[in-house]
Formats: C-alpha cells, sequence, structure tokens
C-alpha cells in the first residue's frame, strides 16, 4: 500500500512537468488531487453506541484532465477511493464533459454532447441547476473537480438586447445519480435590465407538467445581490415511505422487510426552490457570502416527527428477536439524510487571503432545529504550484436534530492539489 501510495505520489506531482511541456501544442490542463480523510463516527440516533462502526481513514487519488480543439470540449476524471487499509477499494473513470459545439452564424451557434449549463447564481443550492450535478456544500467551488454535465443538445440565439437557448437532456450514459432528473427540456431568455442580470426558464421533465422559474443579480460596489427561484414539479428526492403514505409490506414491531426508501419524483406536486444571497468583497483578499435556501419539497415538521418516530421504534427493536431486521431499518433511516431533507436553510461562508494563507469558513444551518455543518479550511502554496489544504468539517445540533443525527462528529481532510 505504501509503496503504491509513494508511486503516486511522485508521478502525480511530477507529472505536471511533461503534461505542461506537451500543452504548449495541445491545448489541455488539469490537476492532481490527493486526499487522506479521518471519519469520526459518533453515537447518535440513528447509529446508537456506534452500531455501524463507521470511524475509517480513507484515501483519495485523482488526476483530471480537460482541454478544447477546435470546438471538441472534454474532462475526464480518473480516480482511485478506498479504505487505507485496503485501497483502492473503487477505481473509476468519469467523463465529466465531451462536447462539440459550432458556431453556425454571428448569431446562431449550435451544440452537442455531455456539458455543463450554469442558469444560477447561488453557491450552496442550485433552484435552475437542471443541467448539472448537485454542489457539495463543502466545497462549492468545486476546488475538487467532481461537478459533471448532461448529455444535451443546446441551441443559442445572441440578440443585441438579450440571449436566448432551448436545451434537451437525457442520460444517455447511464452514469448520473438517480436523483438527477436527466430527461427533460428547458427553455431560457437573458438579458439585461438596467444594472440587473434578469433571466426567465421554462423548462419540463419527462411525464411532468412545466415549471417556471428565472434569476436575477444586481452589483452595487463591494455588494451583490442574487436570487434564483423555480415554481414546478418536485425535485428528485430519497424519501421514506412511512413517511409518505403507501406503507410498505410491514412485520411485526413496524420493521420493513425491505429497503423502503425510494426516490420521489416529485411530479405530483408543485414547490418552490429559491435561493436568495448577498456577497460583500470589502477588499480584493476578503469576501463574504450569506444565502437563505428554501427547499420546497423538504420534510415538513410534521414529517421530521414521524421519522423520528420510526427511529425511535426501530431502535427499541434492537433488543427484541428481530434484531438483524432492526439493524436493516436503522441503516435503511440512515440512508434518507443524504443530502439535506429538510425545507429551510442559511448558508454562510467567508474566505481570505493573509500572509500566504488563503483561510476559509462555512456554516449550513438548518433554520428547522438550529443544527449545522460547520467547516474551516486552511490552504497554501508549497514551492510554486502544489497546493496544500487541511480542512475540518464538524456536524453539530441537538440529538434529534437533522445534522444531529448524522452518525459522524467530525471529519478531517489533508489534500495536495497539483495543476498543469
Amino acid at each position: 500500500m505504501r509503496l503504491w501510495l509513494s508511486a503516486f505520489v511522485g508521478l502525480g506531482l511530477g507529472l505536471s512537468h511533461p503534461l505542461q511541456a506537451a500543452a504548449k501544442d495541445i491545448p489541455f490542463g488539469g490537476f492532481v488531487f490527493i486526499e487522506a480523510a479521518r471519519f469520526d463516527a459518533r453515537d447518535s440516533l440513528v447509529n446508537p453506541n456506534d452500531l455501524f462502526r463507521l470511524s475509517s481513514d480513507q484515501l483519495e487519488t485523482a488526476i483530471l484532465v480537460e482541454g478544447d480543439i477546435e470546438g471538441f470540449s472534454w474532462r475526464l476524471r480518473g480516480e482511485a477511493i478506498g479504505d487505507v487499509a485496503h485501497w483502492p477499494e473503487r477505481k473509476k473513470i468519469r467523463v465529466q464533459e465531451l462536447a462539440y459545439q459550432r458556431k453556425l452564424s454571428e448569431r446562431w451557434s449550435f451544440s452537442i454532447g455531455k456539458q455543463e449549463r450554469s442558469w444560477d447564481s447561488g453557491l450552496a443550492f442550485r433552484p435552475l441547476g437542471f443541467f448539472r450535478t448537485r454542489p457539495d456544500i463543502r466545497d462549492p467551488t468545486d476546488r475538487e473537480g467532481r461537478q459533471q454535465g448532461l448529455p444535451l443538445i443546446s441551441a443559442t440565439y445572441i440578440g443585441d438586447q438579450f440571449t436566448a437557448e432551448i436545451v434537451a437532456s437525457d442520460d444517455v450514459f447511464g452514469d448520473l445519480d438517480e436523483e438527477i432528473e436527466a430527461r427533460q427540456w428547458a427553455g431560457r431568455v437573458s438579458g439585461q435590465i438596467g444594472k440587473m442580470d434578469a433571466s426567465l426558464v421554462v423548462r419540463q421533465a419527462a411525464g411532468q407538467r412545466p415549471g417556471i422559474g428565472g434569476s436575477l443579480t444586481y452589483a452595487m460596489g463591494a455588494i451583490e445581490l442574487h436570487g434564483d427561484a423555480y415554481l414546478g414539479p418536485g425535485r428528485r428526492m430519497r424519501r421514506h415511505r412511512g413517511l409518505v403514505g403507501g406503507e410498505a409490506e410491514e412485520v411485526p414491531g413496524d420493521l420493513y422487510p425491505s429497503d423502503p426508501s425510494f426516490i420521489d419524483r416529485g411530479g405530483g406536486s408543485t414547490t418552490l426552490d429559491s435561493v436568495v444571497g448577498i456577497t460583500w468583497t470589502p477588499i480584493a483578499e476578503f469576501a463574504v457570502t450569506a444565502e437563505y435556501i428554501h427547499q420546497g419539497g423538504g420534510l415538513s415538521d410534521e414529517r421530521w416527527t414521524a421519522y423520528l418516530d420510526l427511529i425511535a421504534t426501530h431502535r427499541a427493536a434492537l433488543d427484541t428477536g428481530f434484531r438483524g431486521l432492526a439493524i436493516a431499518n436503522l441503516a435503511y433511516d440512515l440512508s434518507v439524510l443524504r443530502g439535506t431533507v429538510r425545507k429551510d436553510y442559511l448558508y454562510v461562508r467567508s474566505s481570505g487571503f493573509w500572509h500566504g494563507f488563503t483561510m476559509s469558513g462555512l456554516a449550513f444551518v438548518g433554520l428547522a432545529d438550529g443544527g449545522g455543518i460547520l467547516t474551516g479550511a486552511l490552504t497554501r502554496t508549497v514551492g510554486q504550484k502544489i497546493e496544500a489544504q487541511l480542512a475540518i468539517t464538524a456536524f453539530v445540533g441537538g440529538s434529534k436534530s437533522e445534522f444531529g443525527l448524522v452518525p459522524f462528529g467530525t471529519v478531517a481532510r489533508l489534500s495536495l492539489r497539483r495543476p498543469f
């Protein structure tokens, strides 16, 4: 294991020299990324007495290469991930972008292939992020290169006063997360209204009613205001059947014999997803962003109480003859906590540069219960190009809060990133 790691570090951090030399003739770039992470598990309602033994030391090594040649753009990320003792447990090459774009005239352009469409202004939440994967709250600037687009075809018209675009997508590669609604079309018109950048969006996913949304951005000196909203069928979210009606077949003790979680496509309801934020940049070396997030499809207080009741029932069954089934049900309960599951959140992020160090901190707080995610990071460039970062994330809140249920107390990450 140590031999493999040493070889990868030496190869990865030295790779940029020949790659940079080659890049003089072929337009491409990228970075090598290495991260060691320590996950410290804790007792929580869904992990009583550290039932699932989740503490671990993880290692990830990755290389991202991207380029653009005569209208063809591409981005690949190769990664090897796993517990340090058994690394690598998972290896994969992800095609994050592979597309062709052609300018048909002064006004019209056409593109086809897997690519991102960024119609949002928010950092932590993307109501209009139909054509890209969802943001990582911990890494909103995508330093680690995990974001990817969707397979799509689009046509764009650039007018004197506005820009119009129509896009259709589908998961033709079959490599997207099941919570991404890939089969869809959307149209967008954007332009300036005075000092404001504004857009209007219409979108329809397969088998659903159309929805409507838009965005506004306004800058005045050191302050920038932004907002995005979408009103339409709810986003795909992981649900528990016991919380939405349509109960699964049960056995004694309200235990589910098979996984009751499922992906709710949200087609039967109309919800509002929105984000409103402000960014203040008083000096070039410092900025702070605050956002209020509303996730219309999130669990209400009533549903959250029902979720806690489910967990309590399954914990109580640990001391019965159905212990094995109770453990499985607690694991099902835990799976519902992927992503954010409540309605309203506050997000605050600050970053600054001081004496060669970039310091950043963020807080993501659930307004329903006060629990949250706190992350602090310290970054410094070592030598000419190696970017070293130490980041610590803590999950805080009461035992019955969303982030208090998370079975990890802290996660510490040490990473190296070498661009080429």
